[in-house]
């Protein structure tokens, strides 16, 4: 483990990991942004873009749980830098990321990417906004991807 300019790095056999403090962001993606010096340890594994594993652990009822989530990075810096990594809110609520967590972050730069995406919706009013709002739902959606 190597400490440099306030970002902790576990490097070993895999992609390195990364201690980071969680951070609210506001952009309408679902994708995370990493500071400058974190960037600067992930050179090697830099691809856009590049899916990450943030793991944690929290307390419920009592009982120490152990949570992991799959994001994505497409090359978005988080301004204020330092030891965060910036998760859009909406994401982080729907993911139950509070913010000020420390979260382990780890690249997943071999992992392979999905040629498709099948996207069904639930119910009945469901598919009708769905019908209604087609092109606009197809774009958003591409945008994430």
């Amino acid at each position: 483990s190597i400490s440099r300019d306030s970002v902790e790095v576990r490097v070993g056999r895999a992609s390195p990991m990364l201690n980071l403090l969680t951070e609210y962001t506001h952009p309408r993606t679902c994708f995370v942004s990493l500071p400058p010096k974190a960037l600067e340890h992930l050179q090697q594994d830099m691809h856009e873009p590049l899916p990450l594993r943030i793991e944690w652990t929290s307390i419920s009822n009592g009982e120490e749980r152990f949570n992991k989530v799959y994001v994505g990075w497409a090359g978005a810096r988080l301004a204020s830098g330092g030891q965060r990594i910036g998760i859009p809110m909406q994401l982080a609520k729907c993911l139950e990321i509070k913010e000020g967590l420390t979260v382990k972050v780890t690249p997943l730069p071999s992992l392979k990417t999905t040629s498709m995406v099948h996207v069904e919706p639930e119910s009945a009013d469901d598919w009708e906004i769905l019908e209604l709002n087609a092109s606009y739902v197809e774009e958003k959606l591409l945008d994430q991807i």
